[in-house]
């Protein structure tokens, strides 16, 4: 499975496929986190950082009407409490 802006296609490409197939257009809104600032919180230990850099993106998809959010990544799960 690709990473980053290649992942974002390859589950964009799946995700209207699957909608299509059930006779459905998706309502998606889309947005990009830079990884090396994401890493760089990781690296510094700052947690709650990383937690309210990502949770202005969840703030972005409410603005544009997101009932949900996915962070399709593996790292933001290490600052889960702190995102909630």
């Amino acid at each position: 499975m690709p990473h980053g802006v290649g992942a974002t296609v390859d589950y964009y490409r799946r995700i209207v496929a699957a909608c299509q197939a059930r006779g459905l257009v998706p309502d998606l809104v889309f947005n990009h986190a830079d990884v090396r600032r994401g890493q760089a919180h990781v690296e510094a230990g700052q947690l709650d950082a990383l937690a309210e850099y990502l949770a202005g993106f969840v703030a972005q998809l409410q603005r544009a009407g997101a009932v949900a959010a996915v962070l399709p990544a593996v790292t933001p799960h290490i600052c889960l409490d702190q995102l909630l």
